[in-house]
């Protein structure tokens, strides 16, 4: 029921699993393991090879530290302060 993108119908129970919980908690850490967990089993059964890319640029005044530019064009803004 919950297909969305899911174009090869893959699923597991696990996997579903451990994605509800994560986006259940409020803690970071155990939310960063939690999703570590399903991106295993997602690697372990259905292996996914990036064929290409296109490049990314980002624009960020100077005044702003923490910035980390994603692979995935998918941007954590979490750390990003501004400099005083």
């Amino acid at each position: 029921d919950r297909v969305g993108l899911n174009v090869s119908m893959w699923c597991n129970d696990d996997f579903d699993f451990l994605l509800d919980l994560a986006l259940e908690t409020q803690e970071p850490r155990y939310r960063l393991n939690l999703y570590r967990q399903a991106q295993n089993i997602l690697n372990q059964e259905f292996p996914v090879i990036p064929l290409a890319h296109g490049v990314q640029f980002r624009v960020h005044n100077k005044s702003l530290t923490g910035f980390k530019s994603s692979p995935f064009n998918a941007q954590p803004f979490d750390r990003v302060e501004r400099i005083h």
